[in-house]
């Protein structure tokens, strides 16, 4: 009943906005007369204005008195009608001059002195009574689809009381949907309410910007380009769903068993072409939520994953891709646990491959458990020691992280982390500092506000962009041979070398650094005798590639791994 309010008053808005249309058209095509202006006022209430008149007219022999205006009754703030109105009635009444007044022929007691429609309120009443009623509609929906499921939910858990992984019906089928057209769905409303209540700073650009000079509403812009980058990400999404149609995941083992195996099929209804193979990689992650309102944060923290490149890649006989899908789960994870929102653990498989055009993508929320087949002295197959010997592995860790390796002098491995390994990641990171620092820019030259607002701006945008520079320019290099560790590192490599032996170093670790989508990045550093740590390898792209780049440096140098935390 919440959102009821939201979706009438939002249909009741719209209608005043089709009501101004149709009230136009109807108004400018009545037949006009001279009226006599009496009284007139630019009345106003706080920020807002109205003009209102008195006036009188004949019509056939007729005299009548009107007070219609416009086709709006009632005051507003948007562009100078208002004001200009005003302006023109009391220059008629005080020169004592007409004005034209149009009259309905067969009601001439109904007139109005100016039945231009106003394109910029009806813009606004537009979107503003289409943004109240998609929210009230979509709060609406989302309530019955969610009593909906939560109904079904009930029922299932009655049938199962000791298998959570049945009571959920997005699992209890055995066949998982990718999120991939909800997401694109969710997207584009989003995308759509953004840029409609972002539309009237469009409406209002022209007059802002080359009557009245107010430079302030460049700033204003950044919101519907913001919309169109939402709308562009849309499509993009709206090409993937249709290239590859409704991924699914049909399970095997259901649930996925912690200290045994989850296995299934990922069916695509099109054809892949994936030469280099698909990326599997299965994640149980936690996500805490802290703070709430505007200093919400959900923090995503991978707790094991494990990823496979996927080369078999079957035709089905519709003419579509099945990828197999097995992982092998260690006994010591963690099970699916969603019963506290603020602190949940979840599974999730993705799916993604580089294609001509746009590129394959899926992902899927999957149960896994502790059951009865849970063994706590199962072995996974492939150890760390095999991983460490995984030369495939090994070069694709290479490959992703752009890694140079080279033989360094007396006998060393010489590995390179070059500057802007990222790109994507980089490239988001410069934008951000960019259009950041712009807009304090254009609040500092075009307005009036108050100095500590540009200051502290500038101060932060400073900050974001020496952070943003460090990160993007920075270097590493490593030296790595039995007994020893050399580091340069900084802006362009111009730090170092730093040497460290065995006798200094306790351990190396891996840190959690920043989160992009799904995507985990993690910064390996090494912990001192004295428990000061270094970083030697920032921004490193999933926990099993910081794992292996860690593995590969305490072999090769010999650093103690049983002493880690």
């Amino acid at each position: 009943m919440f959102a009821l309010p939201f979706a009438c008053g939002g249909l009741f808005v719209l209608y005043l906005a089709a009501q101004q249309i149709w009230s136009a058209q109807r108004m400018s095509a009545w037949p006009t007369t001279e009226a006599i202006i009496h009284e007139s006022e630019l009345r106003r209430s706080d920020d807002s204005y109205n003009a209102t008149a008195r006036y009188s007219y004949s019509w056939e022999g007729t005299h009548y008195e009107g007070y219609r205006v416009a086709l709006s009754r009632t005051a507003d703030n948007i562009g100078d009608f208002q004001e200009e109105t005003a302006g023109i009635l009391k220059a008629a009444k005080v020169d004592e001059r007409p004005l034209p007044v149009h009259v309905n022929p067969e009601n001439p007691s109904e007139s109005i002195l100016f039945p231009q429609l106003r394109w910029e309120l009806v813009g606004f009443l537009g979107v503003f009574g289409l943004v109240f009623f998609s929210v009230g509609f979509g709060i609406m929906m989302a309530g019955l689809l969610g009593g909906r499921n939560a109904r079904k939910n009930q029922t299932l858990s009655g049938l199962h009381p000791n298998e959570p992984w049945l009571q959920d019906e997005k699992w209890a089928s055995g066949e998982i949907r990718s999120g991939g057209k909800g997401m694109a769905l969710g997207l584009t409303l989003f995308a759509v309410v953004w840029t409609l209540i972002s539309t009237p700073a469009l409406f209002a650009f022209h007059e802002e910007f080359f009557i009245r000079e107010n430079r302030a509403i460049l700033f204003a812009l950044i919101f519907p380009l913001v919309g169109l980058g939402l709308l562009a990400a849309a499509i993009y999404l709206w090409i993937r769903y249709l290239k590859y149609g409704q991924v699914t995941l049909q399970l095997q083992t259901l649930p996925g068993v912690i200290g045994g195996s989850f296995s299934g099929a990922i069916v695509i209804p099109k054809t892949l072409i994936a030469t280099e193979g698909v990326r599997m990689a299965l994640r149980c992650q936690r996500h805490v939520v802290s703070g709430s309102g505007k200093n919400r944060s959900v923090r995503v923290t991978d707790l094991w994953s494990h990823e496979e490149i996927i080369t078999d890649q079957r035709r089905t006989p519709t003419g579509g891709t099945l990828l197999p899908v097995l992982f092998q789960i260690p006994y010591e994870c963690h099970e699916v646990d969603t019963s506290n929102e603020s602190n949940k653990v979840q599974w999730k498989l993705e799916a993604t491959a580089a294609t001509p055009g746009v590129d394959f993508h899926a992902e899927f929320d999957v149960p896994v458990f502790r059951t009865a087949e849970s063994d706590p002295d199962y072995v996974v197959p492939k150890q760390a020691e095999e991983i460490r010997d995984d030369r495939v592995a090994q070069e694709r860790l290479w490959q992703e992280e752009h890694v140079q390796v080279q033989p360094g002098l007396n006998g060393s491995t010489q590995l390179r982390f070059p500057m802007m390994r990222h790109k994507g990641y980089s490239f988001a990171m410069l934008a951000f500092a960019i259009i950041w620092n712009s807009i304090v820019a254009v609040i500092f030259v075009y307005t009036e506000a108050p100095i500590l607002f540009p200051l502290i701006g500038g101060l932060l945008g400073v900050l974001i962009l020496l952070g943003t520079l460090h990160s993007c320019f920075s270097s590493q290099t490593l030296n790595l041979q039995k007994g020893s560790l050399e580091l340069r590192c900084g802006l362009f490599g111009a730090k170092g070398p730093y040497p460290f032996t065995m006798e200094e170093l306790k351990t190396l670790e891996l840190a959690a650094s920043s989160q992009s989508g799904n995507v985990s990045f993690y910064t390996l550093r090494l912990r001192k005798a004295d428990g000061k740590k270094q970083a030697l390898v920032p921004s490193i792209k999933g926990k099993q590639n910081a794992e292996r780049l860690q593995w590969m440096i305490e072999e090769i140098c010999g650093v103690p791994r049983e002493e880690a935390e």
